[in-house]
């Protein structure tokens, strides 16, 4: 993914030189493929400047409008053509989704996650009691140990997650949750069982090689317990 943003974005940048009326824009769009893609080339999930209240800073929005314009009216369009549900029911404790209109809510949760970097929470949602924000660029993930330490704290009640679409995000955070939780025996399990439940839920390869270390890490950490108890 990273390379092919640099190259698209080097390619409107290249375009939109040569147009000297309105190339600007499409050179601006360019230059924030080009930033999205060295984001990701240097796993910088806070590329966008998403604040753990769920907001982006101003600078965020005028820096990166054109992407902004783009990514939340695609977000809108797929919301109204696709005939996914908004949310999904894992289990008892596990709800897993897309990012939702205020209105859609109509549950409440002991926790909710929101994994977007590149949006801003409502603030009917972000002001829930509960609210937590875990910014991971779309396609990417966080490193395995920073996810065990995110999955260790998040709440053993019922825990709704969310990312854009509620597809990759949505499913490294919650198969993770489920293999801490015991209700998962490996990440092709977890993938599995979401699935059952969300037939939209795809892995890129980096967030597949996530899980499989993450596994082994929440292996090792409960093999420690056990020896020690």
């Amino acid at each position: 993914m990273r390379f092919s943003l640099i190259l698209a974005g080097s390619m409107l940048i290249a375009l939109g030189l040569q147009s000297p009326s309105t190339g600007w824009l499409i050179a601006w769009l360019g230059l924030n493929l080009v930033a999205l893609g060295i984001a990701h080339w240097t796993s910088n999930r806070l590329a966008f400047g998403k604040r753990s209240n769920g907001t982006l800073p101003l600078w965020s929005i005028i820096a990166f409008l054109p992407l902004h314009v783009f990514t939340w009216g695609t977000w809108h369009l797929i919301r109204i053509v696709s005939h996914e549900p908004a949310l999904c029911r894992v289990d008892d404790n596990l709800t897993i989704g897309r990012r939702l209109l205020p209105s859609e809510v109509t549950q409440s949760w002991d926790e909710y996650i929101d994994l977007t970097a590149e949006f801003i929470e409502p603030k009917r949602l972000r002001s829930k009691e509960g609210f937590r924000c875990i910014p991971i660029l779309d396609g990417a993930s966080l490193p395995p140990a920073a996810l065990l330490e995110e999955i260790s704290k998040t709440s053993s009640g019922h825990v709704f997650v969310h990312c854009a679409q509620g597809h990759g995000r949505t499913g490294l955070f919650a198969i993770a949750l489920l293999i801490h939780r015991g209700l998962a025996n490996s990440p092709e399990d977890g993938l599995r069982k979401l699935q059952r439940v969300r037939p939209g839920v795809r892995l890129s390869s980096e967030q597949i090689s996530c899980l499989i270390r993450f596994a082994e890490q929440q292996k090792m950490k409960d093999n420690d317990l056990e020896r020690q108890a």
